[in-house]
């Protein structure tokens, strides 16, 4: 026969430990001895505390629904199948997941995503990759021939271009910071009568040259490379091409093929 005890409310009159129900405690609207924990709406923060010792911490007002509070470690676990997945999801009324923390056991890969996508992954062996962190590869794809001062270089081949900021010769900043930009320019028939000749990696807030004076040269020169590499602070929104200039001499200087034009956002 089953037994059934139904009560409006159970209050505190005399006693001053409280009330006891198979040691779950309940005193001055608290819930004590919880799994050896005390269950608190109103020692620290406006929603659920869980305490095992006082800390002497405090609680931010942007994240006091939760809080886990002891004096020594503190911590969460998340449970899975060896086949499944532990999540964190940070939601809005605009979708699930738009941030997120994601643990593959499978895989043993950790995965951390903004606006629903993977931005870091760790996998199994510790390596770290940012599948849309800016970074780019391109190459001509024809030679450009007899090209003239203040000519931009055509790059109409994408080697890579992870986050989709390169387009028509030009990259574009996609967030404000340190990025890494060089060059290897494979030049063809440079004229020992170029009085100097230059290339540029020109970005929104200045430019960067590479000079060398052909003047010295006793005869043109059949094929040259020109390698630089330089770390520009752009701003989003910020563009970068490459050119060539010089001045004297014949307009006779080929862009080969075999030239690359490349950068990552650093930091």
């Amino acid at each position: 026969m089953a037994s059934e005890i139904k009560v409006d409310t159970i209050s505190e009159k005399t006693s001053t430990s409280g009330v006891t129900i198979d040691s779950l405690g309940i005193k001055d609207g608290k819930i004590t001895n919880l799994m050896n924990a005390t269950l608190s709406a109103a020692d620290l923060g406006v929603g659920l505390h869980i305490k095992t010792a006082d800390s002497s911490a405090a609680t931010h007002t942007s994240a006091d629904e939760l809080v886990l509070e002891n004096a020594g470690h503190c911590g969460i676990s998340i449970l899975s199948a060896t086949d499944g997945t532990g999540n964190i999801y940070f939601n809005d009324s605009g979708g699930v997941a738009r941030g997120y923390f994601e643990y593959n056991h499978d895989t043993d890969k950790l995965s951390v995503g903004t606006a629903g996508a993977n931005g870091l992954v760790i996998d199994s062996t510790g390596a770290v990759t940012k599948p849309l962190q800016p970074c780019f590869s391109v190459v001509p794809a024809s030679q450009q021939s007899n090209v003239s001062t203040g000519t931009q270089i055509a790059f109409g081949t994408e080697l890579f271009d992870l986050n989709g900021d390169f387009a028509s010769n030009t990259f574009t900043a996609p967030v404000t910071g340190k990025y890494f930009l060089g060059h290897s320019l494979r030049l063809q028939e440079v004229d020992a009568d170029y009085t100097y000749f230059m290339v540029q990696i020109t970005t929104s807030n200045r430019a960067y040259y590479h000079i060398q004076d052909t003047g010295t040269y006793d005869e043109d020169a059949a094929y040259m490379e020109w390698t630089n590499g330089i770390v520009a602070d752009m701003d989003a929104n910020d563009t970068c091409d490459l050119a060539v200039a010089f001045v004297g001499g014949a307009n006779q200087v080929d862009i080969s093929t075999n030239s690359f034009f490349y950068g990552y956002l650093i930091c």
